[in-house]
């Protein structure tokens, strides 16, 4: 069995399906350090969240940055096309060819991170 994540039911009878990680064949649950008894049935692989990473439309490597810009920055400046994509902030910014500032981020919880980084760029 490939190493990975994968549902498993601990016990015969039970609709209750946990996570758990397998390495070398030992089962270890999620938040458990140590490998625990051989779960009854072990079902499907959980697809790592690391795979299946969008690409950046800029250099094509994968992009966990999680943001919305204004329209205006999206289509006009970086002349993306579609109205949805990945991209590096650091790519954008070499597409627009200036660093962000707060105003080219949409005001949403989701942007209070990035909207902080951005503001070191307004000094």
């Amino acid at each position: 069995m490939k190493d990975g994540f994968y549902w498993v039911r601990m016990t015969s009878g039970s609709d209750c399906w946990e996570v758990a990680r397998i390495v070398d064949g030992c089962v270890y649950l999620t938040g458990i350090a140590r490998s625990v008894q051989e779960p009854h049935q072990i079902g499907q692989r959980i697809v790592e969240r690391a795979s299946t990473a969008p690409n950046c439309l800029v250099c094509g490597q994968p992009s966990e940055d999680n943001y919305l810009v204004t329209g205006a920055v999206w289509r006009d400046e970086a002349r993306f096309s579609s109205k949805v994509g990945y991209c590096h902030l650091r790519c954008l910014e070499q597409r627009i060819g200036r660093p962000l500032v707060v105003g080219d981020f949409q005001d949403l919880p989701l942007n209070e991170g990035v909207r902080h980084l951005a503001r070191r760029n307004e000094k």
